[in-house]
């Protein structure tokens, strides 16, 4: 029920910014502007109400679901103020796993594109997740990364090899 009010809340917002009434939006809808406040009160529309809603503040339903998310303080990606890493990650359900490893140019190609799979797959399961209440669900965040490194502090390896060509 919290998405549907900040969903609400988002659609209050836009019809204020754009200057629009209840009884405006109530003649568009071809109903009572008590009733059009009913439905605000209660939290309650068709998608083809909020459809013609949207149509008349000149946005579309998915600008007011990103707006309701971000209302929501949904996280999108990790900031540098967020100190992921502080983290002890002793918990049953958090995992740490570092890897170094030396690879080619093809080697790290196709290990970019096994990750890309690996965090379409953790969006869907995001989204297969959405329908869930709230308090079934737990945040949780995953930061891959991938970064070339040289044991420059020995003298090792300072200059990349003339055969290595990032791809």
């Amino acid at each position: 029920m919290a998405q549907v009010s900040a969903l609400v809340q988002a659609l209050k917002t836009a019809l204020k910014a754009a200057g629009l009434t209840y009884a405006e939006v109530a003649a568009s809808l071809g109903l009572s502007e008590s009733s059009v406040k009913r439905k605000f009160s209660r939290q309650d529309f068709s998608l083809s109400e909020l459809d013609q809603i949207c149509v008349d503040i000149s946005t579309e339903i998915s600008e007011r679901v990103k707006l309701m998310e971000e209302q929501l303080g949904r996280i999108q990606q990790l900031t540098k103020a967020q100190d992921f890493f502080a983290a002890q990650f002793e918990q049953d359900d958090h995992q740490l796993i570092v890897l170094n490893s030396m690879l080619s140019s093809a080697s790290n190609a196709e290990f970019q594109r096994k990750v890309e799979r690996l965090s379409r797959e953790f969006d869907l399961l995001n989204q297969e997740d959405n329908s869930l209440p709230l308090d079934m669900r737990q945040g949780y965040s995953v930061a891959l990364a991938l970064r070339d490194w040289r044991y420059r502090s020995l003298g090792l390896f300072d200059e990349r090899p003339a055969s290595y060509r990032a791809s």
